[in-house]
């Protein structure tokens, strides 16, 4: 590629448009000719990407790459909802393949929606302070981002987002309540609510917030993230506890027990003692994984199991835990 081309991707985090390759005095054939030998991918209508830099990129990336180039276009437009969490690096189930963007609203114009070239656009009421910009993208701030997720995204994976928020960039439960307070009638208003009143600083993981949604949305008594249990001069950091059944949630993903990795062995060992560990001090252990995000039900009788039997270890009446699951 042409490194006059290249030199302008690098200035502009990974994007070329043809205003910014005039700026440096190249011409429109110039940029043509490097799109039909495959050298530039196109991104929006007037904004490309050199091809090496897409291909090492990975669906975040590449997702941000969509959210500059469509803002290239449209420059008084803000990164919202699930490009706002790739911006800010917040967790997602799954990358939109689009930029999703808005405008803030100005009276008397009306709200909408719709798609123009790589990005779907919308008009939102935004408040000054509800726009950030992170690396030159404008982007909703992290409190309105959580909120806008809570409305769209599921319970769990919004809690994710909350979670996360509170943990890398600094916001508060009192952050979330008065985003979402801020526009009481729109729709998923209860559930922005919800993840605001429940968001929890304390867990290190998306998996463990989705496994703590998965149990608040299915009526479970509370799990306390990170909490240190200690006996016989041993100590372990547990994902979730839930104090009231003697239960113990961990949050395991493959990843950690990889054939490739060497100390894979040794993991799976140390987990076996670690479980033998907190059977002998009278807990229950559940393990929850991705999947189990996708059959809720399943998993939450699961655990009810295990609360039972922490119950009837200690000679204790078991409470009627399987109606709490019939409304799901």
């Amino acid at each position: 590629m042409d490194p006059r081309l290249a030199a302008v991707a690098a200035e502009h985090h990974g994007v070329v448009t043809l205003a910014d390759a005039e700026r440096r005095r190249l011409t429109r054939a110039c940029v043509r000719w490097a799109v039909e030998r495959g050298d530039l991918m196109r991104l929006a209508t007037g904004a490309w990407c050199p091809r090496e830099v897409w291909e090492a990129s990975d669906d975040r990336q590449r997702h941000l790459l969509r959210v500059r180039a469509a803002q290239s276009r449209r420059p008084r437009a803000v990164a919202c909802a699930e490009s706002a969490a790739v911006v800010l690096g917040l967790p997602l189930q799954t990358v939109p393949p689009d930029a999703r963007l808005t405008v803030a609203r100005q009276p008397p114009r009306h709200g909408g929606s719709g798609r123009r070239g790589s990005a779907r656009g919308r008009r939102a009421w935004l408040d000054d302070d509800e726009i950030v910009v992170v690396d030159g993208v404008r982007v909703t701030s992290p409190a309105r981002t959580v909120v806008d997720l809570s409305r769209h995204a599921s319970f769990p994976w919004a809690l994710a987002a909350g979670d996360a928020a509170m943990r890398l960039l600094g916001i508060s439960a009192d952050n979330l309540r008065e985003a979402a307070d801020r526009n009481p009638c729109a729709p998923g208003h209860p559930r922005a609510v919800l993840v605001a009143r429940h968001a929890d600083k304390r867990a290190e993981s998306a998996l463990e917030s989705v496994a703590r949604g998965v149990m608040i949305h299915l009526g479970l008594p509370p799990a306390e993230p990170q909490v240190v249990l200690q006996q016989d001069g041993l100590r372990y950091r547990v994902d979730l506890l839930v104090r009231t059944c003697w239960t113990v949630v961990e949050a395991d993903g493959k990843v950690k027990y990889r054939d490739d990795d060497p100390t894979a062995a040794q993991r799976v060992w140390l987990d076996k003692r670690r479980r033998d560990d907190l059977h002998d001090w009278g807990h229950e252990v559940v393990r929850f994984v991705m999947a189990d995000e996708r059959h809720p039900v399943a998993w939450g009788r699961r655990c009810v199991r295990s609360f039972n039997r922490a119950y009837e270890r200690r000679g204790l009446t078991t409470p009627d835990w399987g109606s709490r699951l019939t409304w799901w």
